[in-house]
């Protein structure tokens, strides 16, 4: 592929005002913008190394182009500009040593480098010391030194998240390095780990990865809690052992997410993607909620009398332990920890409701009320999980007809199960005269469970309601 191609590419991005800014210091282009560009992929990060003061040169350019400068590490003289579309990464390296930078960088397809100013006169080469760009044809990812998972331990997961990207095959020997050093991902800061995860759950065939990390032991490092699920056996009905069952659900809801047209929800698919595409990470979610929806099995696990094993109240105990791993492990925000918490929670109600000889409207009303913007997402784990717990004995047909009647019920009528509540925290001012606290919500949320149970039907009743559940609070 022609070279100049590239120049053209970035002859539309601000280069001229990166060489003024570098004066007479040489600028490579790196990595990332090259191995795209071979890839025909598009990209809008931009990795430059700098002969000497990158961070100088970094700042100098974020004025002339009016972007912003974002300092990243001195010491290494590293900073980053954001401008428009555009992020564009600054690094230094002394003067006549490139193939040292080149060396420190992860895999062989970013060690590559063009000499921007000759790239920009159309006299530019690929400096390839490593052999990236034979890599890229043959589709390898390849550590391009055998420190380099020690020097940045994140690259661990960087490695299977690039074979997710790029639907590249991880190279033997950094595939037992990437294995072998898996330990040292414990001292990396929970912020990048969490970053990288759910760039991997965020690509679309990301399954393959996923089942790699199992391999090499990676996943259970980064989520020890599946640990204790090997080996845990469960019923007729689950053919699998938890673990298994776990990476299965999570290929399952990778299908589904990709192939909506072959499911229960393909007459649905408006609100359904409406719901996967209502934020940039919630596919990612759906995945890490499937790959640890059943992580309590084991120790609610209970032989029963009639000779099959049961795991009461695994649903609300493993919502526990992810919302507080992903808050507290993975320093994931509040409302994504919460998004865990409320899928895992949830994920067995679409399975109950499709065990009842019939399913009301007053089930269904409660269903949507109760569980709001996720009534979607618990659907579809539960339809996942179902797919991935088919055994001899089971089929999944009772569950497609309930999630059939359930969507039909919302989409025709729709203004009979998002109904808006009765009272509010006003009332319970105006007229019961509370103090606001935190247990207004309390309140409120009692007054709406009891109104899903038909107990409560009018505002008066409402109004009624919650100055019963004041007064016990009160008493309590």
């Amino acid at each position: 592929m022609n070279i100049k191609s590239l120049a053209q590419k970035l002859e539309s991005l601000p280069m001229g005002a990166v060489l003024e800014a570098a004066e007479k210091k040489r600028v490579y282009v790196v990595g990332g913008p090259i191995r795209d560009f071979f890839l025909k992929r598009e990209y809008n990060d931009i990795d430059l190394a700098v002969e000497g003061d990158a961070v100088g040169v970094a700042r100098k350019f974020a004025s002339k182009v009016k972007g912003r400068f974002i300092p990243l590490d001195a010491e290494l003289d590293e900073s980053r500009v954001v401008a428009g579309d555009y992020t564009y990464d600054f690094t230094g390296f002394p003067k006549g040593c490139l193939l040292p930078d080149l060396e420190r960088r992860d895999f062989t397809i970013n060690s590559v480098a063009v000499d921007l100013r000759e790239l920009l006169e159309g006299e530019g080469v690929v400096i390839d010391p490593f052999g990236g760009l034979s890599d890229l044809g043959k589709k390898v990812l390849r550590a391009t030194s055998k420190n380099s998972f020690r020097e940045d331990p994140l690259r661990v997961l960087r490695a299977f998240r690039f074979a997710a990207q790029l639907g590249f095959e991880i190279e033997k020997t950094t595939l037992k390095a990437a294995t072998r050093e898996r330990v040292l991902l414990k001292g990396v800061a929970a912020e990048r780990i969490s970053y990288e995860v759910m760039l991997i759950f965020s690509q679309v065939n990301s399954n393959g990865s996923l089942s790699l990390m199992a391999e090499a032991s990676v996943l259970c490092t980064v989520f020890p809690q599946l640990e204790p699920t090997k080996g845990v056996a469960q019923n007729k009905l689950h053919p699998l052992d938890v673990f298994d069952h776990s990476l299965r659900t999570y290929q399952e809801m990778e299908n589904v997410i990709n192939h909506l047209s072959s499911t229960p929800f393909a007459p649905f698919s408006g609100i359904v993607n409406e719901y996967l595409y209502s934020l940039p990470n919630k596919s990612a979610l759906l995945k890490m909620a499937a790959l640890l929806h059943d992580i309590a099995k084991p120790e609610t696990l209970q032989p029963g009398e009639d000779q099959r094993l049961h795991f009461y109240g695994h649903d609300r105990t493993g919502a526990e332990k992810v919302e507080e791993f992903a808050l507290k492990g993975l320093r994931m925000s509040k409302k994504d920890a919460k998004t865990l918490f409320v899928l895992i929670k949830n994920h067995m109600w679409p399975h109950l409701l499709a065990g009842q000889d019939e399913v009301t409207e007053r089930a269904i009303r409660k269903f949507f009320r109760q569980l709001g913007d996720e009534a979607i997402g618990v659907l579809v784990l539960a339809w996942a999980d179902s797919l991935a717990s088919v055994g001899p004995e089971k089929s999944s047909q009772p569950l497609s007809t309930t999630i059939d009647g359930v969507l039909r019920f919302y989409t025709e009528r729709k203004e009979e199960v998002v109904l808006p509540p009765l009272i509010t925290g006003k009332d319970l001012i105006g007229i019961l005269g509370l103090t606001p606290g935190p247990i207004f919500g309390k309140i409120l949320r009692e007054v709406e469970k009891e109104r899903d149970e038909g107990k409560v039907q009018t505002k008066t009743d409402a109004i009624e309601t919650a100055r019963r559940i004041a007064d016990e609070y009160e008493n309590f």
